[in-house]
């Protein structure tokens, strides 16, 4: 799965093609479905010439304008030169209408890519569509949740740490165990980077409650971990779940570690993390707690 931000939105695009349809079809004024069908451009735009010009994704619909999608993250002065080109060279080998959509999370690097892009002296110009914080929906109808996490993905890095942040830590924590494990633990990484300390507490206790244990063996070690009367015993199976819990999500931990482990002996704290196992990337951060 991608290692940056970057190329963890462009994967959502890429993931979801529909999201360019959903976040441009009110400043397009589109009716819904109004792409028709849609494809993955190569995004390799190189011409005849040395210059290699790689977009981060290129979009075709089967009706209307191609997009060039283009995340940006920071104000890079540079870009107004290379974004005409991604333009022109789409518009040549295509023959039809290309929009240049910008995909931000930041305000003011929003404000700076809306600026128009002068292209000569008598005043040509090329305007991005720029979709920034503002113009991501916040998504909490759970419907559109469960037909695209994507959009639900996309939500929470624009919207996360907001007020909003507790719903969508809690819709995420219902939709994300209907997915599969992979894609769902890149999405769960996503979305906790995304909200606040208060959210991000609610996301691991939700996903907790939620989640759908592929494994029998970890079903039934929570289970007697809940019903077991004795603190001893329950402590016991508590450890053997996030043993579990860990093996599952791939987490490397070794005998020195078990036995950090089968040190806290609270089954409330071993509750907690049990909680942290489920969205940790390293043992440590089990433990930091």
């Amino acid at each position: 799965m991608p290692s940056s931000l970057h190329e963890a939105l462009v994967h959502l695009f890429r993931a979801n093609l529909r999201l360019i349809e959903v976040l441009t079809a009110p400043i397009l004024q589109l009716p819904p479905g109004g792409l028709g069908e849609l494809r993955v451009l190569d995004a390799n735009l190189t011409d005849a010439r040395p210059l290699e010009r790689r977009a981060d994704l290129a979009i075709l619909p089967s009706v209307g304008p191609a997009f060039i999608v283009e995340v940006q993250l920071a104000i890079d002065a540079s870009k107004r030169w290379t974004w005409p080109s991604y333009t022109a060279l789409t518009r040549d080998r295509l023959r039809r209408d290309v929009v240049l959509v910008v995909i931000t999370l930041k305000a003011g690097v929003a404000d700076w890519a809306r600026e128009p892009i002068l292209l000569d002296p008598l005043g040509s110009r090329l305007c991005p569509l720029v979709i920034g914080p503002a113009q991501i929906p916040l998504t909490l109808d759970p419907a559109v949740a469960r037909a695209s996490p994507e959009q639900l993905v996309l939500c929470a890095l624009a919207h996360g740490e907001g007020p909003a942040g507790e719903d969508i830590a809690r819709l995420t924590a219902a939709v994300v165990p209907l997915l599969d494990v992979e894609r769902g633990r890149f999405y769960i990484d996503l979305v906790s980077a995304a909200l606040g300390p208060a959210a991000r507490a609610v996301l691991e206790s939700a996903m907790f409650e939620n989640y759908e244990y592929r494994s029998e063996l970890f079903q039934r070690l929570v289970a007697q971990g809940r019903a077991e009367g004795k603190a001893e015993g329950r402590a016991e199976t508590l450890v053997e779940a996030v043993v579990e819990v860990l093996r599952g999500r791939h987490i490397p931990f070794d005998e020195s570690d078990k036995a950090r482990l089968a040190a806290v002996t609270d089954p409330a704290a071993l509750l907690g993390l049990l909680h942290r196992a489920l969205a940790a990337t390293s043992f440590d951060e089990v433990l930091a707690g």
